[in-house]
This record gives C-alpha cells, structure tokens and sequence, in this order.
C-alpha cells in the first residue's frame, strides 16, 4: 500500500517549535501568520529572540517596536539591544514599547551593547524586564561610542546590577574604569551595602577594581558563584 506523502501543516508541534527557531521572528510572521488555525496556535507559543537591532534597517526596526514585540511580549525569551551603528534606538525603545516586569514573564536572556547610561539606569530599575533574566551581557568598555558617560566608579554599575536582579544566574560586563585614583577611599566612603546574591553561578567582568573584587567576594556576598573570570583595572 503506497504511503501518502507528509505534508509540513501535520508534523508534530515540537518540530514545528524546533524549526521555527532558525527563523528571526519577522520572518517568521512575515511567513506563517494567519496561515491557518493549527499555525496560529503554534505561533502563540513559540518562544521569541529578537535579533541584534544593529543590523536593523530602521523600518524594520520600527516593525519590532510598534508591531511584533508590542504583539508578543509573553513569548520573548532573548533580547538584543544595541546603539551601535543605531543612534537613539533605546531611546525609542524605552519609549514605546511595555517596561514593566510582568509584561516579560518568558525573557531569560539579555544582551546590552554601547547604550547610553540614562537608558541603562532605565533598564535597571527593579520592576522593569531585567528584573527576572538569568543571563545579563553588558558591554560599555572603552572602545564604545557611549563609554564616556559612564564616568563611575566601577561599584556604581555592577552593584545595583546585582540589588535590583535577583534572578540572575550569569553577568557578563565589559566596562571601562575611569576612577582608579581614589578608589579605595571611594568604595569606603561611597560604597552602598552590598546584599547577598542567591542565584549568580557565573561573573565574568572586564576592568574591575581589586577593591570590588574583595568586597563581592567576602562573606558571602555571592553565596552561589562558581565560575569567575575577571580583568583588573590599572
């Protein structure tokens, strides 16, 4: 008896998930939405990573914003969010699109580069969408366009990181130390209280002061580290 051939609308749902990730999401509507009833169901549920919007025509960019993020917050797992070669894009980012915590339910995995530092601040506070990820990448080193504004000491960035994200598990961040002179009086003097992390297994940081070092490290303040890589300042 002769097989019928399998049509792509029967295979199963996980294998429509599996293939659907190899597509960045605005193909993947451009594609498959509306297509038929069974699809749109699957595309309720797949899980979302939205792509590095530096390579981003702004039209399309602007499709993410006001159409397909807006549409699918629920969904994003991963976020890529950039000003390099893409001047104010978190400005119109934080501005148009939803910020507050409840709206990300799935985002796990966030991924920074060469932000202003009003936008960071923004991003951090602690009832926006960074507040439950497990993976935070930041990259404000010195060969950004951004760097210059971040004119902190080192505690100033990576401390509130840790306060006001209590579910992350992995930090990258790639900074540029500009206040080195007076550091020790200035983590003594200046320092807010670090509290105890419960969850960061991985810290990876590029240019941290000898005096940040010690104080994460002592008594316990990063109870479930496991995996350190750090560059120290000169």
């Amino acid at each position: 008896m002769d097989k019928q051939p399998t049509l792509f609308e029967v295979l199963p749902v996980e294998l429509f998930h599996v293939i659907f990730e190899y597509l960045a999401p605005h193909d993947l509507f451009m594609a498959f939405d509306n297509l038929n009833q069974r699809v749109t169901c699957i595309l309720a549920r797949q899980p979302l990573f939205i792509p590095n919007n530096r390579n981003m025509n702004i039209s399309l960019y602007f499709d993410y914003l006001t159409s397909i993020i807006p549409n699918h917050l629920s969904q994003i797992v991963y976020l890529h969010l950039s000003e390099r070669y893409a001047p104010h894009a978190l400005d119109y980012f934080i501005s148009t699109v939803p910020l507050e915590a409840y709206n990300w339910p799935a985002l796990k995995a966030v991924i920074i580069e060469d932000v202003p530092f009003h936008a960071l601040e923004t991003l951090l506070d602690d009832n926006f969408l960074l507040s439950q990820a497990h993976f935070l990448s930041i990259d404000i080193g010195a060969h950004r366009y951004h760097h210059s504004e971040y004119n902190n000491y080192d505690f100033d960035i990576i401390l509130p990181i840790l306060e006001y994200l209590p579910e992350l598990r992995s930090l990258y961040i790639r900074m540029h130390n500009h206040t080195l002179s007076n550091h020790s009086f200035a983590i003594d003097q200046c320092c807010p209280p670090m509290i105890i992390h419960q969850n960061l297994h991985t810290l990876m940081v590029h240019e941290c002061s000898r005096e940040l070092l010690v104080l994460m490290l002592n008594d316990g303040h990063l109870s479930q580290l496991c995996r350190l890589r750090v560059s120290l300042a000169w």
